[in-house]
């Protein structure tokens, strides 16, 4: 993603209600909302925050591209956040 439309998003992102910062958390359990996001969704969260191209992230946790693109559409939809990019912001 370039930095220009990065940055576009990192300002107009807007924290989801009710949500902890992953720093805060100990479990895969975020909250009550989010209780179904595992250990493995915290880190595919992660390494979106820390700002990995899908194929890195699919490499790094031995899944293909499209298992972490549908993970991250689920983790936004359970999350209510309207794209990954407001949950990585979340999450850093």
């Amino acid at each position: 993603m370039p930095v220009r439309e990065y940055e576009k998003f990192t300002t107009t992102a807007h924290p989801i209600d009710g949500a902890r910062r992953l720093h805060d958390v100990d479990t895969a359990v975020v909250d009550t909302r989010s209780k179904l996001l595992s250990a493995e969704d915290v880190r595919i969260l992660g390494l979106v925050a820390e700002g990995h191209q899908i194929d890195v992230i699919a490499q790094r946790l031995n899944f293909s591209p499209r298992t972490v693109r549908r993970r991250l559409r689920e983790m936004c939809d359970c999350l209510g956040a309207r794209a990954p990019i407001q949950i990585a912001v979340w999450a850093a």
